[in-house]
This record gives C-alpha cells, sequence and structure tokens, in this order.
C-alpha cells in the first residue's frame, strides 16, 4: 500500500453525532463568556491602577520625609554660621 493510497481512504459514517443548538442558547453562551472575559480584563485593569496608586502614595511619603529632614538638616547649618548672611543687617 502507498501512502497516496492510506491517505484517500475515509470513514462511511460521522464519527460522533452533531449537537444540536438553538440559536437563543449559544447565544446566552456566547453572551455570559464574553461578560466573564470583560469583567476579568476590568478587574485586572483596576486592580493595575490600585497598585500604582498605592505606590505614588508611598513615593509621596518618603519624599515627605525626605524633605522634612532636609529642613531640619537646613536649620542646623544655618545657625551656627557667624555673619550668616539671612541675620546680617545692612
Amino acid at each position: 500500500m502507498e501512502i497516496n493510497e492510506r491517505v484517500s481512504t475515509s470513514i462511511d459514517g460521522p464519527l460522533s453525532p452533531p449537537v444540536v443548538m438553538d440559536a437563543g442558547s449559544e447565544m446566552r453562551r456566547m453572551a455570559k463568556a464574553s461578560t466573564e472575559k470583560l469583567n476579568a480584563f476590568i478587574q485586572g485593569q483596576l486592580q493595575t491602577t490600585i497598585d500604582d496608586y498605592k505606590l505614588l502614595e508611598q513615593m509621596n511619603d518618603v519624599t515627605a520625609q525626605r524633605y522634612t529632614g532636609l529642613h531640619t538638616v537646613s536649620i542646623g547649618i544655618k545657625a551656627p554660621i557667624p555673619g550668616n548672611i539671612m541675620t546680617r543687617q545692612f
């Protein structure tokens, strides 16, 4: 038997009976699947936005602490300098 002969053989009957669905149930199934996928997408987008805002809040807190520390250091540096330009009278 040659390769072409094996490929050309066919089965006379269907392998499984066809599934008959009415249009309404198919539409409901597709609508449900679409809604579930859209819900998962929106949940992912919202979670990403929430995570971004949490990160920004943490960055703002760290920046505020750093500026407070710089303010404290600048006050400590300014005071002991004799003839400080800020206290000099003209």
